[in-house]
C-alpha cells in the first residue's frame, strides 16, 4: 500500500513539476530604430496609406489540396492584382475545403 502512496506522490509531482504555464503573449509592432547621440531610440513607423471606401474581393481555388496559409496568401494576392493596391486592410478571410478541393476568399479595403 505504501508502495503506491509512493509511486502515486512520485507521479504527481513529476507531473506538477513539468507541466509550464505560457503566460506569455506575443505582440508584433511595426518599429524604426534611430541611432542618437549615446542613445537608441525607437519611434513606432507610420504609414500614408490612401484607403479605399468600398471593399474589394480576392478568391483562390484549388482541386488538389494545398495548405491554408497558401490558399489565403494567393486569394490576397488576386484582390491585391484586382484593386491595384499595396495592402489590404482588415482582411476577412473565407475558408472551404471539401475532399481534395480548397477555397478562400478574402474581403478586405485596399490602400495605395
Amino acid at each position: 500500500m505504501k508502495s503506491k502512496m509512493y509511486f502515486l506522490a512520485g507521479t504527481l509531482s513529476l507531473a506538477l513539476i513539468s507541466c509550464k504555464g505560457y503566460d506569455e503573449i506575443l505582440v508584433s509592432t511595426h518599429t524604426q530604430d534611430i541611432a542618437g547621440k549615446n542613445r537608441l531610440y525607437t519611434i513606432p513607423l507610420t504609414v500614408d496609406l490612401n484607403i479605399a471606401s468600398s471593399r474589394v474581393t480576392g478568391s483562390y481555388s484549388s482541386k488538389q489540396l494545398v495548405s491554408v496559409e497558401y490558399a489565403k496568401t494567393q486569394a490576397n494576392a488576386d484582390a491585391l492584382q484586382k484593386a491595384n493596391a499595396d495592402i489590404l486592410i482588415e482582411p476577412q478571410y473565407y475558408v472551404e475545403i471539401k475532399d481534395n478541393k480548397i477555397e478562400a476568399q478574402v474581403v478586405g479595403y485596399p490602400a495605395h
